[in-house]
């Protein structure tokens, strides 16, 4: 439950404040402003009624320091935001090094990263849904991690890549690999990317370049 408390404050002859906290005694009509708190958020609000409004400020600056040695940390702000509004609930940070099958999050994020992947049950190329079965199986007779089976997409993407031929040196990693890398646990290496998709042709092998006259 967050307390608000009320203070009027009046100015002393000699410019200090002159503070009443009591509930049972607060003359709203006769302070030269109203100081209330909300010392669980460090935050305050001043209301001027008989003094200009740098008046009202400086008198609850003053009041506060006699009163919490972080006064200079508070937060002015108006009456309404008081109370500060609800932090944002922090999403629940997956340990892919820990998730295994029999964990009740393990299937979902596995079909979350192997949809990130293309591989769907319902993929228009065989080859997607055959790697998709394998990939499957493998996780489950073998017990894989997230990062684990995370490891084992990248791989099959860039072996897939590698069997239809090579890519040209104007090639870089698309978006989805990105965000692919980053959901499976971590960024793709680039390095081991770059190495399987721009190795020079094999015996037989008709580069993408070739294919395309570069």
């Amino acid at each position: 439950m967050t307390t608000i408390t009320a203070w009027t404050l009046n100015e002393a002859p000699d410019g200090s404040p002159l503070a009443n906290a009591s509930p049972s005694d607060i003359d709203m009509e006769r302070c030269d402003a109203v100081l209330r708190l909300n010392a669980s958020a460090r935050r305050y609000s001043v209301e001027a009624v008989r003094a200009d409004i740098a008046t009202a400020h400086r008198l609850a600056i003053a009041a506060l320091a006699n009163v919490h040695d972080d006064a200079a940390t508070w937060r002015h702000v108006a009456p309404g935001d008081l109370v500060p509004p609800p932090a944002a609930p922090v999403p629940e940070r997956i340990d892919t090094d820990a998730i295994r099958p029999g964990d009740p999050r393990w299937t979902a994020e596995a079909e979350a990263m192997l949809a990130l992947a293309g591989f769907v049950p319902d993929a228009p190329e065989p080859d997607r849904r055959a790697a998709r079965e394998r990939l499957i199986a493998s996780a489950l007779a073998e017990g894989w991690t997230i990062r684990r089976l995370g490891h084992a997409i990248l791989t099959e993407r860039a072996e897939a890549a590698e069997r239809i031929g090579l890519i040209s040196t104007a090639h870089t990693i698309s978006d989805a690999d990105l965000a692919a890398g980053y959901a499976l646990g971590g960024e793709p290496d680039p390095a081991e990317v770059w190495r399987r998709v721009a190795r020079p042709p094999g015996p037989g092998e008709v580069s993408n370049a070739t294919r395309e006259g570069f």
